[in-house]
């Protein structure tokens, strides 16, 4: 417990690392034994699911003010290394676990579709364990089949499409398309997105990148071609 000054007075609350630590051994009680690990400890979960293929769930907690609720959301990403690691080769960066094939929240793959988060209530004497199994069940009811959605290079490209950054949607679907065999249909896409970005009048930053992402994309398919 931490003592806070607020416009009541002085409080007795749960601080935010005492709920993180035990919201985290109750997510590992629910991932451990479906073979979730934390790689360096933390609040990220990993589960190799075949050669290919990495699921992770993501707990975060953050408070908005001392001793308000602490809320806490889950973040699912799918990995697909096959994937990733062409497009590192592609755009010339390291190839790291930091940026998903593609990410949502939970609360987007459950009936209501809309952002929500768990408040931890911090006045309670205890931790607020209901809260908290109400989360590990959201991950076991909705989490687990979205994962289970994703079996195949083929399936990955609903997911590419729904959930990831929008800027980078083309390039990716340009690489899995290479990466499934179907070169023609990736050099057409490639040649389509390039035209769409150079015909603008003017490009953010963001477009600039992705521009020249795509260039890079359409060069490896021309060298792939000429090998």
């Amino acid at each position: 417990m931490q003592t806070i000054i607020g416009q009541e007075g002085f409080r007795d609350v749960q601080s935010l690392s005492e709920i993180k630590q035990q919201l985290a051994a109750m997510v590992e009680s629910t991932l451990g034994p479906l073979g979730f690990v934390v790689p360096k400890g933390g609040s990220t979960w990993h589960r190799k699911r075949c050669e290919d293929f990495l699921d992770v769930v993501v707990v975060n907690t953050l408070e908005d003010a001392p001793g308000e609720p602490v809320r806490g959301n889950v973040r699912l990403s799918i990995h697909c290394e096959k994937l990733e690691r062409l497009t590192s080769a592609v755009t010339g960066q390291k190839y790291t676990l930091i940026r998903p094939t593609f990410t949502t929240y939970i609360s987007y793959v459950m009936p209501e579709k809309i952002f929500r988060s768990w408040h931890f209530d911090r006045e309670q004497e205890h931790f607020d364990a209901e809260t908290a199994r109400s989360l590990c069940q959201a991950i076991i009811e909705y989490g687990f089949p979205w994962f289970q959605q994703y079996t195949s290079l083929e399936s990955l490209r609903s997911g590419i499409q729904q959930y990831g950054l929008r800027r980078d949607v083309a390039f990716a679907l340009i690489l899995l398309e290479e990466t499934l065999g179907n070169r023609a249909s990736a050099v057409s896409l490639a040649r389509a997105e390039i035209a769409k970005l150079e015909s603008r009048p003017a490009l953010g930053a963001g477009e600039r990148q992705e521009l020249e992402h795509l260039k890079k994309a359409l060069d490896y398919l021309r060298g792939r071609e000429q090998a």
